[in-house]
């Protein structure tokens, strides 16, 4: 190196600004990758977040309807009406609170439809009470009676004709256990 002219001396300079690019494109390709895991990672919380979230949506939808006091006075009123037989002699004087309960079952059919509530969730927790009011308020001659169009809840005579054709879900006793140890 002693005897090197300007020549070499430059030659030796490319060389380092060469390996020290290499490095520097590698550093680089490196954070790259690093970044682009961490988005991925980032892609995969923000899913499954919205799908926790859809499924809190669904549950709450399925708790408000047994729980709302409007939703429970209405159940009461044509409960008893049914017992009496104040509905048989007069559906339509229950038009609202026929309605009422309808709309929001289809509520959640449309919510089901359009992908906004997990529909496996929602039927394990409200097909028997699909079945029983599409049954009770939209067949059988029933909408005429009540004074309802049933083609105004299609969605949930869709959600009903689809669900119907899925049993429930089966509830199993434990296996019993062994007292002998």
């Amino acid at each position: 190196m002693a005897g090197w002219g300007p020549t070499e001396w430059a030659a030796l300079a490319a060389l380092i600004a060469a390996i020290a690019a290499f490095i520097q494109a590698a550093i680089t390709l490196r954070l790259v990758i690093l970044g682009r895991r961490q988005v991925d990672a980032l892609k995969d919380q923000v899913t499954a977040l919205k799908e926790q979230n859809r499924r809190w949506h669904t549950l709450t939808a399925c708790k408000d309807f047994m729980s709302n006091p409007m939703f429970l006075k209405a159940l009461r009123r044509l409960r008893k009406a049914k017992e009496n037989g104040q509905f048989r002699d007069d559906p339509s004087r229950f038009r609202p609170d026929v309605v009422a309960i309808l709309n929001y079952l289809d509520s959640v059919a449309i919510g089901v439809h359009q992908g906004l509530y997990v529909e496996n969730l929602a039927r394990d927790h409200l097909q028997a009470l699909v079945e029983a009011y599409v049954r009770d308020y939209l067949k059988d001659g029933q909408p005429a009676k009540i004074g309802l169009n049933a083609q105004n809840f299609r969605y949930l005579l869709a959600l009903e004709v689809r669900w119907s054709a899925i049993s429930r879900p089966m509830f199993h006793d434990p296996p019993p256990h062994d007292d002998a140890s």
